[in-house]
């Protein structure tokens, strides 16, 4: 499968390399909600002039320029592959599916078990659906752990199935919660999904509700908080986008939404108590979506208005109060708490101007696209609401890497935005950078299993073996040991701590500069030695990826890659010869 998956603007550092860490959150917390605290953002005052989000925004402009008012409603839409098939179940991909999908431009695709085989079967039909677009989608399922499980629970997909999120709520296991979201975020990536509809981020406050119960972490807001931001952490690691639902709270219910009007009993003083806070916590994660609930709050609202049609719900809370900047989903627009009450097209145009960006699994959904379109053009809705909308889509679908390399072709009918068709040399190449990247974020390099910041040179050697050679070099502010058998080199400081771990992996050879910059963007730090050029990018919050480039030995202009690094910058310091150590 073409991975479409980007890094765009990590934006990671170099010459040597990073780590990371995390807070537990409390309620006092609450008073200054944040959704502003991104990671992984370019902190380089001397070389860069546009931060990370205005990079996003102005890709996404740039991008929205050559986009039709058609493909523009059509990105607005989540739906089932039954909806672009001619209402025919499927487990393969058809000429119906590729004609219905470019006609109406849909935003995404949400798979179900009744889609779904086998791995094999899986990965086929991810990537016929993803590169017959020609606007990469959101490929998404319901993958929460537990319960809602629907990949873990089909034998043949080999995905690992965990226990209800209640039960690591009740141990507060703060670091299984990570590995949940980091385990489920690898293996569905792999099998082709970007976006999961998880965690769940309800506090159970009503004893008999029976629609989340042991699906959410359980009943201390304080704990639920914390468990959701390491699933949101593990998940978009992995370049998954997670999603908080199901806003504002669903925990205080006790009817069913699938099948029935349902409704919480809190007040707006009491959600910010309690429901608010796991919501609090995925904002300052930077959380990709929300998913709005169709719960009724009238003791919020003052009416019975279902939250996910709520102006008051979506746009005076979750934006203006809690300041979430993302993309909101409603909750499956076919739930009969809004099924039995609303049209669907009537229920289309509430969300939208309630402030929902996505549609999810509307009924009648093309019917709905066609009604849509026309209450644009008629003033019904304004095109700058739908224009709102389709930026935040757009950003998130650059930040996950699904819109890569795009370029637009004026020329061809309607305006199409195409990605661009890359050999299987391309492909190849840019998954071993976006592996390097991955692994960059936890410390680590290509190949090997020591992290730095956390790992010695006796650790490395009671594996690998006594160092080839080591050597001090003082402008990198270390002792250097090589392991030539390996294709490794690990720099540490006076306390043994590995600050620095190079790869000289014979594969890195395949990678040119043009790769690297064309996967990446621009990069944080640039700087020439000798015949080497050196650039460098930023990799979570505390390491920095540094490529090293030689001239090609073919005479070909593109520099090749020599090797790399993973740099932790604080491990360089010295407090005792007052020397803050490097920054690259």
């Amino acid at each position: 499968m073409v991975m479409r998956r980007m890094i765009y603007f990590l934006v990671i550092s170099i010459f040597l390399l990073t780590t990371s860490g995390c807070s537990v959150y409390k309620a006092e917390n609450y008073k200054e909600p944040s959704g502003s605290n991104k990671n992984d953002i370019i902190d380089n005052k001397k070389e860069k002039e546009l931060s990370e989000e205005e990079i996003l925004n102005q890709k996404a402009k740039e991008i929205m320029t050559d986009m039709t008012l058609e493909q523009k409603i059509g990105q607005l839409f989540i739906v089932n592959l039954e909806d672009v098939n001619n209402g025919l179940e499927s487990m393969v991909f058809t000429e119906s599916i590729k004609e219905n999908i470019n006609k109406y431009n849909v935003g995404g695709i949400i798979l179900f078990q009744n889609n779904i085989k086998d791995r094999e079967q899986l990965k086929l039909l991810t990537n016929n659906i993803q590169n017959n677009s020609n606007i990469p989608l959101f490929i998404s399922v319901d993958e929460e752990g537990g319960i809602v499980s629907r990949l873990s629970d089909i034998a043949s997909m080999k995905v690992t199935k965990f226990e209800n999120m209640a039960d690591i709520g009740e141990k507060e296991d703060y670091n299984r919660a990570y590995i949940v979201g980091d385990t489920i975020g690898k293996e569905i990536n792999e099998l082709g999904f970007n976006l999961d509809f998880a965690p769940v981020a309800d506090v159970i406050t009503n004893p008999n509700n029976t629609e989340i119960g042991r699906r959410a972490f359980g009943s201390n807001p304080e704990v639920v908080a914390n468990m959701v931001k390491e699933v949101v952490k593990g998940l978009q690691e992995n370049n998954v986008s997670a999603t908080l639902k199901h806003f504002p709270g669903h925990g205080g219910s006790e009817a069913n939404s699938h099948n029935e009007f349902s409704y919480t009993p809190q007040t707006l003083e009491g959600m910010r108590k309690t429901e608010f806070l796991p919501f609090i916590s995925g904002i300052e994660e930077d959380v990709d979506f929300i998913m709005i609930s169709h719960i009724s709050a009238p003791n919020v609202t003052g009416d019975n208005t279902p939250s996910s049609l709520s102006k008051t719900i979506i746009t005076d809370l979750l934006r203006k109060e809690l300041g979430y900047e993302n993309i909101v989903t409603t909750d499956a627009l076919n739930m009969k708490a809004i099924s039995n009450y609303y049209s669907p097209k009537d229920a289309a145009i509430m969300a939208i101007n309630a402030g929902a960006d996505v549609l999810l699994m509307t009924p009648d959904f093309q019917n709905v696209y066609d009604n849509l379109l026309e209450c644009v053009k008629n003033g019904t809705i304004s095109e700058e609401r739908i224009n709102k909308s389709v930026e935040r889509i757009l950003k998130v679908k650059i930040k996950r890497n699904i819109i890569s390399n795009y370029k637009t072709s004026s020329n061809s009918e309607g305006g199409k935005v195409n990605p661009e068709n890359n050999s299987k040399e391309e492909n190849s190449q840019k998954e071993l950078i976006d592996n390097i990247t991955q692994l960059a974020k936890k410390g680590k390099i290509i190949n090997s299993e020591f992290q730095v910041k956390s790992t010695t040179i006796q650790d490395v050697e009671e594996k690998l073996g006594k160092a080839d050679t080591s050597d001090f070099v003082s402008e990198a502010k270390g002792v250097y040991y090589t392991f030539s058998k390996a294709n490794v080199a690990f720099g540490c400081n006076k306390g043994d701590q590995i600050f620095e771990a190079r790869s000289f992996d014979s594969k890195l050879g395949e990678l040119s500069l043009s790769n690297v910059k064309k996967v990446l963007g621009e990069p944080a730090y640039s700087s020439k030695y000798d015949n080497e050029q050196i650039i460098g990018y930023t990799a979570g919050a505390e390491f920095k990826i540094l490529f090293v480039f030689k001239e090609s030995q073919n005479g070909e202009n593109d520099l090749v890659l020599d090797h790399y690094s993973v740099l932790y910058p604080k491990g360089t310091g010295n407090n005792m010869a007052d020397d803050p150590g490097r920054e690259w």
